[in-house]
């Protein structure tokens, strides 16, 4: 039996996930239990989640990987012994520094270790590539025997993503893009530049975008990239004028040149204009069209290769993920519950894992690797509360009802789901019928911007029926976007993007059986086999995690009802 803990913790959203002999038992990120949205925290508390779901001790551990690989910046002597002295726990970090970067050694690879503790029990400690655990988090969670993975984010170590070769449990590395030619960079640059908060807003970015005019900024955005076989690296060369993110000492990612070009940047409070959604919407139109345009020049440099995996922050852009089926010959890319560094203690896990066995091929279609609450738990935090409420053997058929009935319902099922986007465990739920149920929900529940779209969570069998979208399409992690059918829009209003999209969600019996029997109660009633479907939190909290979670967010705001397992509190 062999346990590996991958660790994120040198990325944006801290986060732990335990694998069992290949397989994940559990995962959760740190900020579930600290409330601090993106929480960038030592993930202890997410730790200690997983060896109390495994009931393990810590030393029963055979590996702890980490997502960050500190051999790329021992390249180089230290600023000297007296530094060492100031802070005596670095001379770990002095003398590995040293003998890596003198002139009589190979340059550094990788660096592991092991921890020795004073009752006589070790712990291995591995440092995987950053870049390699985005890319091991997407391809073990595929099932694929091989595939090419592609990795486009911010920033790891010293690169800015990366294309490589999987092949059972082993791989290779093709060709890498170097800091700071970033596209998730560019990216965030201009969320900042649009008065947003760069990597953290990206979102909203992508969410103007369906409502601007592309063409009046896009010639000037396209300037900045260079793609594929015209790039330094064949993969991607920006024209570095415009930006001063890799300046680590000034507050603006974007340089005056870019102001120059774009005008006058947006204050976090001010008004958004029509410059505003062009700007959002060249943006967008460009970045999918020259991520695109890798793609398939990846797909004509390896004619023999079907399968692409992606991840990394920046294919958390739904948008651009729904059109690689369509315009790249890979009919079916995977891109997994949490391409984001979230993923980065899986993909960790994962990297670690495969040195000691092959690991079992299984394609995930859930990410629901949380915390999990019986009725019992659920009704001692009730009492505690002197909360009245109901226990319902027909909860989903009254469930239904409500949401037909114009409701906005709590729904907290089973384990709670690693990652940013909730998929029906806990999830805030609607009926899509109502026009004005979006607006509601933005202004009343979620307390945010009011251009912000919500995802039509979809039996599986009817997508075809809904949206234009590829039969061999599958979109369980809610990580893709697709047009609605024009002669189905009016059915679904409060689902439908001003651009007349959805990020899509599948739900079958087989990725989320509870919720799917939800969804079919509904569509018995209302004809309709689509809920709306959003995260359960409220605007800059991050989603619920235990019943005491769900309660504070449930009287904090705006929803009617809420159902915790089979039990009913109503306002």
């Amino acid at each position: 039996m062999t346990y590996v803990l991958g660790i994120n913790a040198s990325g944006f959203i801290s986060s732990a996930c335990l694998i069992k002999d290949g397989k994940i038992v559990c995962a959760n990120s740190e900020e579930r239990f600290t409330k601090i949205k993106k929480d960038q925290n030592f993930p202890h508390n997410a730790i200690k989640f997983c060896l109390k779901q495994e009931g393990i001790d810590f030393f029963d551990l055979d590996v702890v990987s980490s997502g960050w690989n500190p051999a790329f910046y021992m390249d180089r002597t230290s600023r000297g012994i007296w530094q060492t002295f100031r802070d005596k726990g670095l001379f770990l970090h002095y003398i590995v520094n040293e003998l890596g970067s003198s002139e009589y050694s190979e340059p550094m690879k990788s660096i592991d270790q092991e921890v020795v503790f004073k009752n006589g029990k070790k712990i291995k400690v591995e440092y995987i590539d950053h870049h390699i655990s985005h890319a091991s988090h997407s391809f073990y969670m595929s099932g694929l025997d091989s595939s090419l993975v592609l990795v486009l984010d911010g920033f790891g170590e010293i690169d800015a993503g990366g294309l490589f070769k999987f092949q059972g449990s082993n791989h290779e590395t093709i060709t890498k893009a170097k800091f700071p030619h970033s596209f998730g960079m560019v990216y965030s640059t201009f969320t900042q530049f649009l008065g947003f908060r760069p990597n953290f807003d990206e979102w909203k970015v992508m969410a103007l975008a369906g409502s601007g005019n592309s063409k009046k900024y896009k010639k000037e955005i396209e300037q900045i990239f260079k793609i594929g076989k015209n790039a330094s690296n064949n993969l991607l060369e920006l024209d570095l004028s415009y930006f001063d993110y890799f300046n680590f000492y000034t507050p603006n990612f974007y340089s005056d040149k870019l102001i120059e070009v774009f005008g006058e940047v947006r204050l976090q409070d001010e008004k958004l204009d029509q410059r505003h959604l062009d700007i959002a919407s060249a943006l967008q139109e460009v970045s999918e069209e020259k991520v695109l345009e890798l793609i398939n020049e990846i797909g004509e440099q390896f004619p023999n290769e079907k399968n692409l995996c992606l991840s990394g922050g920046f294919f958390m852009n739904s948008a651009l993920n729904g059109k690689i089926s369509t315009q790249t010959k890979f009919k079916n890319p995977f891109i997994g519950p949490c391409p984001d560094d979230t993923g980065i203690s899986i993909g960790s896990a994962y990297a670690s894992s495969s040195k000691i066995l092959e690991i079992p091929k299984k394609k995930y279609v859930d990410n629901f690797f949380g915390s999990e609450y019986t009725n019992a738990e659920i009704e001692n935090e009730l009492q505690i509360s002197k909360i009245n409420y109901q226990v319902l053997d027909n909860y989903l058929e009254d469930a239904a009802k409500n949401l037909l009935d114009g409701k906005i319902i709590g729904w907290f099922q089973g384990r709670s789901e690693l990652g940013q986007r909730a998929l029906g465990h806990r999830s805030i739920l609607a009926s899509p019928i109502l026009p004005d149920m979006k607006d509601t929900i933005n202004k009343y529940v979620k307390f945010r911007e009011e251009f912000r779209p919500f995802a039509p969570s979809i039996l599986e069998e009817f997508r075809e029926e809904y949206f234009e979208i590829p039969s061999s399409e599958e979109v369980y992690f809610m990580e893709k976007v697709f047009a609605f059918k024009e002669n189905k829009k009016k059915e679904i209003p409060a689902v439908v993007h001003t651009d007349g999209t959805g990020r899509i969600h599948f739900v079958s019996e087989k990725s989320n059986e509870i919720f799917y029997k939800l969804i079919k109660e509904f569509k018995k009633i209302s004809k309709v086999p689509i809920i709306l479907n959003t995260s359960f939190n409220t605007n800059n909290v991050p989603i619920v995690e235990s019943p005491k979670d769900a309660l504070t967010t449930f009287y904090s705001c705006g929803i009617d009802v809420l159902y915790m397992n089979n039990i009913k509190i109503s306002k």
